[in-house]
């Protein structure tokens, strides 16, 4: 993946830390059947967080089955009910192929509820940059462009500012580690909780 656009609802700009070998830019637009075929012919994988069901009835998920059909809502479906026996844990994800486009999904949250893990936003991105990442390596396969949300900016609430840094850490880490970059946690209750106050209060 070289490029990837964060979906945002702001024309506001923030300075993010710029992740290695990955261009990433912000894009306010709306997402549906009025702009489904812009979609697809600019990106080549979409991340949508979801719920563990599979439920795709609402929110940026609704905007994806719009865009690709609802083959993608059954098929999202049949991967849960096959690899996660019915209940896909908050924080996995599947990469669900459509033709030459994929769509990764990741439940951010059990069903929707305003409760989350604060660093939900975080978790879901760097597991979901796995799974595709583990996807590509395995099935010979590339996506180029990505389309990604801001995750638990609806029912969950969490600043938009906040699940964009998170988001956005989490590539930039992720692209550290797979340099063979240490991510400096030595010790864990010094350095794993300041960054984990870090990306629940951004600077």
């Amino acid at each position: 993946m070289r490029f990837l656009d964060y979906l945002v609802n702001s024309d506001k700009q923030r300075t993010l830390n710029a992740p290695q070998a990955v261009e990433t830019g912000l894009l306010r637009a709306n997402v549906g059947k009025q702009t489904a075929q812009q979609i697809l012919d600019r990106y080549d994988v979409l991340f949508t967080p979801g719920n563990s069901f599979g439920h795709m009835t609402g929110g940026f998920d609704l905007a994806v089955v719009e865009v690709f059909g609802r083959e993608v809502q059954t098929k999202v479906l049949r991967a849960i009910r096959e690899k996660y026996a019915g209940m896909m844990p908050v924080g996995a994800a599947e990469v669900i192929v459509m033709d030459n486009k994929a769509v990764v999904y990741v439940p951010t949250m059990f069903a929707p509820t305003s409760n989350v893990d604060p660093i939900a936003p975080y978790m879901a991105m760097h597991n979901a940059l796995r799974t595709l990442a583990e996807y590509e390596e395995e099935n010979d396969a590339y996506f180029d462009r990505a389309l990604v949300p801001l995750f638990c900016t609806g029912t969950a609430n969490i600043p938009h500012e906040v699940a964009l840094f998170q988001q956005n850490e989490a590539l930039c880490e992720f692209q550290r580690a797979r340099h063979q970059e240490d991510l400096g946690c030595v010790h864990l209750f010094e350095d794993g909780m300041a960054r984990y106050n870090a990306l629940i209060q951004p600077r």
